[in-house]
């Protein structure tokens, strides 16, 4: 069943990624939805991750499906590389091969590390959002918030970007990034800190264009960051360091998490939400109260995100277009792209 949706995934697919250049994209998530996995596609690799459950926990079910994956598509099995994910885990580093390859995304060039890690250093779900970012990129003065492995960076610097600063607090994330930007012949600042110091050292440091992605949790130094309770003091913080709050400016927000409730903030005049349904719903201003509210049909004109086919995991919300139904006018664009 896994290996005839596979093989229809991939004509489908490949040939168009192939075409732009692309050799990184989601090829299943759950389409079958008593098949639990995603398996992704890295330029001749396959990364098959289960989500885990009890059920299957005494059962050799990851190593069916990825030799099932594998079969179908004709893919060595030296190419194939094996993940669990469960739900609230916080992942210790995977394996020590130290191994990393090269993918493509049209003129990037992206390191990804297949073995080593649960999250291989590039989220290709964010491709469409990379092409947002770049696009607004020119002669801009851009920041990278919880940076990871610089892929906003390349992207913001290879759309014309004045200058680019990349900001992590992992070092090993931080020369990766440095590693990355290398690839795309481009340099830029990267600093090792924890993202609220360097907000707080910024000083009168401003930047016009600005990427905040932060995980969905971490404890990073002893400081514990819960998404679900301080995304909206880290966007109203970053807005207010950065100058990135005025209306001629752009910024980005992104998260892991799986169910983010987004009141909408001060600073913000609405939000539109993809459930992956097909249908938007509206968060407005007018109901701070409002949080992932009934679905009201709304097309986007300016972001189509490339998120999994399927699988509800996750939510996209960017700015309401212009012209559509709803009782506002937003003046800026806001985006949050959830990556899976």
């Amino acid at each position: 069943m896994v290996a005839n949706r596979l093989r229809k995934n991939f004509r489908k697919l490949q040939p168009r990624f192939e075409q732009r250049g692309i050799g990184a994209f989601r090829l299943y998530d759950r389409d079958i939805p008593e098949i639990r996995a995603a398996i992704d596609w890295y330029e001749g690799h396959l990364v098959v991750a289960e989500y885990a459950r009890e059920q299957t926990a005494s059962l050799p079910w990851l190593e069916t499906m990825a030799r099932a994956a594998a079969e179908a598509l004709e893919v060595p099995w030296e190419r194939v590389h094996m993940k669990k994910r469960r739900a609230g885990e916080k992942y210790e580093r995977l394996a020590r091969k130290n191994q990393r390859i090269e993918v493509r995304e049209g003129d990037l060039r992206f390191l990804v590390n297949l073995d080593d890690f649960i999250d291989t250093g590039l989220f290709a779900d964010h491709r469409e959002t990379r092409a947002r970012v770049r696009a607004e990129a020119r002669d801009a003065r851009f920041l990278n918030l919880f940076a990871y492995t610089g892929s906003f960076t390349c992207a913001a610097a290879k759309g014309g970007a004045r200058e680019t600063t990349t900001v992590d607090a992992s070092q090993n994330y931080l020369d990766w990034a440095g590693e990355n930007l290398k690839a795309n012949g481009i340099d830029g600042q990267l600093a090792r800190a924890d993202v609220g110091e360097f907000l707080e050292r910024a000083g009168a440091r401003r930047w016009t264009l600005c990427v905040l992605d932060p995980p969905s949790y971490s404890d990073h130094g002893g400081k514990v960051f819960d998404v679900q309770l301080d995304h909206r003091a880290l966007i109203e913080r970053t807005l207010s360091s950065t100058g990135c709050a005025s209306p001629k400016r752009t910024r980005c927000r992104s998260t892991t998490a799986t169910a983010l409730s987004t009141a909408p903030s001060a600073s913000s005049d609405s939000y539109v939400c993809n459930d992956y349904t097909g249908n938007y719903s509206v968060i407005n201003r007018a109901n701070p109260g409002a949080s992932m509210l009934a679905p009201q049909t709304i097309t986007p004109t300016f972001f189509p995100c490339s998120l999994p086919r399927s699988g509800p995991q996750s939510a996209a919300v960017a700015a309401a277009p212009a012209g559509s139904t709803a009782s506002f006018a937003p003046r800026k664009i806001s985006l949050i792209a959830a990556r899976s």
